[in-house]
């Protein structure tokens, strides 16, 4: 089923692909119960398999392309990108992922509290990582871009 899941989301440029995806790797976490029937995060269901790891930031990212076009979507992948967090150590690929994730569904939500969360986020980030993850694992140029947008937008803070 990730195989699936995956195909579909590295081939798709569209809405009703990301959907198809987001469908497809819902399936998965709900199989193995990462989310309960409320919704809410089970982080048991990560640590008794961690190969979902992987798959539920996956999800993270489908939510964020879905958020283009109904920006609900990116409180649905804050959300997951912060489930993601708060089970990954500081500092590792995960966490990486998920903290760039979150910030960047911020930037993308767009309203000025979003921004200043993400302003914060990412100072937050840099006062313990000066220079991010120093490209360990492919995220330093996404979290200076991401900077030099909110920069942008929001003034440097």
């Amino acid at each position: 089923a990730g195989q699936r899941a995956r195909s579909i989301s590295f081939i798709t440029d569209t809405a009703e692909g990301w959907g198809r995806a987001k469908n497809a790797y819902d399936e998965i976490i709900k199989e193995y119960g990462v989310v309960d029937a409320k919704g809410l995060f089970v982080s048991k269901a990560l640590s008794d398999h961690p190969f979902l790891l992987t798959l539920y930031i996956e999800l993270g990212y489908a939510y964020s392309e879905l958020g283009r076009t109904n920006k609900i979507h990116y409180d649905n992948a804050i959300t997951t990108f912060t489930n993601i967090t708060s089970v990954s150590a500081g500092g590792s690929e995960p966490w990486w992922h998920s903290r760039f994730g979150a910030l960047q569904a911020y930037f993308y939500r767009g309203k000025e509290r979003d921004i200043m969360t993400a302003q914060i986020g990412i100072k937050m980030i840099q006062d313990n990582y000066p220079t991010f993850d120093d490209n360990k694992y492919g995220m330093k140029e996404k979290f200076e871009e991401l900077k030099r947008k909110l920069d942008m937008v929001g003034g440097s803070k």
